[in-house]
């Protein structure tokens, strides 16, 4: 019989560990509490289940089931218009349909600065502009840059080569997107099946912990765990967030027809080696009935592409209870649900997912209009995703949360944060590659003039005081080609 019992905890981790380097101690804070949604679970198979909670909701852990490996095993919305330069204060909702004034065909570029695709073509940009933004935002995946040499693994940012199954998860995903874009042939050193199977074979090898299931943290530069980091979740413990993202890059890479049994021996475990995802599916699904973030949906549509039976109409659920769960406003008088919003897995989840739920849509466009009224009232720009910040410390910008509150960036502790919000390259370039409007495209034309030209793809972004980050990350730089890979397959030109 399963357990019906439930216990939750809420734990807040030291972060305090010694670091050898700056860029070690950012990936840390923002590991520590990274992207979670999932905030609660049933006990299963006469176990209780342990959610490990943190205060602000950001992760979610659950202890492996005590079963042994092999049992379980299986078989668009219209965007609104911008005024005059700098915007004016209002309470109305903006009018729909104005796209951006541009000049006529493509205005040649210089060659020095010949990488500022939008600020060199004032916003009239085509496919083969778009494929350009791509092309750059690749830079981040060349062996040597945010790729290692040896494993093949990537790295988090540059810097930085420490790892979590999602940061996999977004490396699949900008692979299969760039060999849709051509930039890598199937053969060949560092071609698509070069990189993929390396990948694949670190899955399908990689040390486990005392349950089967992934270590929290691994290091990109030799595959094995990051046990500075790796030991601060229990060691019996799953990340269920992680492994979400995976899942939703692993079932894309299932179309390619050559890794379609490796990824189902993975993920199944039909070797009996790996892990037994299975036995979690439960909780998964008993998450589906309460929550309202849309990393859960995020998640659970990952896990769900595997278990379509099992977990049928889950992640339709999260969105039933985002759209049911009241409404709210912005400053700027925006309607938004009482939920748990952030770009990165919004975006995620129109560029990633394939057969996108309507109401994906209609989330996107309610949160974009809430960034563009802003722009309206303020004159000022706003890009809300997760990230770095100027400090040390990785954040989450919530555009709204279930209580209600708007425009709520959060540190790890579920704090408000004291540095200013940061712009972020990768939510402006989705939005450009969405609506193409005058917000979007002067928000991106003022990003490419932030920065000088970079080897490493595009970075992270500018804060509304005006700072740069100048840092090169691999979620930064794969939402990116994903941007513009989602342009390019719904446009002609």
């Amino acid at each position: 019989m399963v357990n019906q019992n439930k216990m939750y905890l809420l734990l807040g981790f030291n972060s305090t560990t010694s670091e050898s380097s700056p860029t070690q101690k950012e990936h840390k804070k923002k590991s520590s509490f990274k992207r979670r949604c999932l905030t609660k679970t049933s006990a299963l198979f006469g176990v209780v289940l342990i959610a490990v909670i943190v205060v602000s909701c950001f992760a979610f852990y659950q202890p492996a089931p005590n079963l042994p490996i092999n049992e379980g095993s299986h078989n668009t919305s219209n965007p609104t218009p911008i005024p005059s330069e700098g915007g004016s204060s209002t309470n109305n909702h903006p009018q729909i349909n104005e796209k951006p004034t541009v000049t006529s065909g493509t205005t040649k570029r210089p060659t020095k600065e010949g990488w500022k695709i939008v600020t060199n073509t004032n916003g009239n940009l085509t496919s083969t502009e778009w494929k350009q933004i791509a092309t750059y935002a690749w830079k981040y995946y060349q062996p040597g840059g945010g790729v290692d040499t040896i494993t093949g693994l990537p790295w988090t940012s540059i810097g930085s080569p420490y790892i979590t199954d999602w940061d996999i998860g977004v490396y699949i995903q900008a692979v299969i997107d760039s060999q849709q874009l051509n930039f890598i042939g199937v053969n060949g050193t560092w071609g698509f099946d070069y990189r993929i199977d390396k990948v694949l074979t670190w899955l399908e090898t990689r040390e486990l912990n005392s349950a089967n299931y992934p270590y929290w943290f691994y290091k990109a530069d030799d595959g094995k765990v990051w046990k500075e980091n790796a030991d601060k979740m229990p060691g019996d413990h799953v990340d269920i967030a992680d492994t979400g993202r995976l899942f939703v890059a692993l079932n894309n890479l299932k179309a390619y027809n050559q890794f379609a049994n490796r990824v189902d021996n993975l993920v199944y475990n039909n070797n009996q080696n790996r892990s037994n995802y299975r036995a979690i599916i439960d909780g998964i699904k008993g998450e589906s009935y309460s929550s309202t973030s849309i990393y859960s949906y995020l998640i659970i549509k990952g896990f769900e592409s595997f278990w379509p039976v099992e977990l049928s109409g889950a992640s339709g659920r999260v969105l039933d209870n985002i759209f049911s769960s009241g409404e709210t406003f912005t400053p700027e008088n925006v309607s938004l649900p009482k939920a748990k919003i952030c770009g990165d897995p919004l975006l995620c989840s129109l560029f990633d997912i394939k057969n996108v739920d309507e109401r994906i849509l209609t989330l996107v466009n309610k949160t974009y209009t809430a960034h563009e009224a802003y722009y309206i009232s303020t004159g000022k720009f706003r890009a809300f995703g997760e990230g770095p910040q100027i400090s040390t410390d990785w954040q989450w910008e919530w555009v709204v949360l279930p209580d209600g509150r708007t425009w709520m960036p959060l540190n790890d502790k579920g704090n408000p944060t004291e540095a200013p919000p940061v712009i972020y390259n990768k939510i402006a370039v989705g939005f450009l590659a969405v609506y193409n409007t005058v917000f979007t495209v002067r928000m991106a034309i003022m990003l490419e003039n932030g920065f000088s030209e970079s080897t490493t793809g595009y970075y992270e972004g500018i804060d509304e005081q005006g700072n740069t980050l100048t840092t090169s990350g691999s979620l930064n730089n794969g939402l990116i080609i994903g941007a513009a890979l989602y342009y390019i397959n719904n446009h002609k030109t």
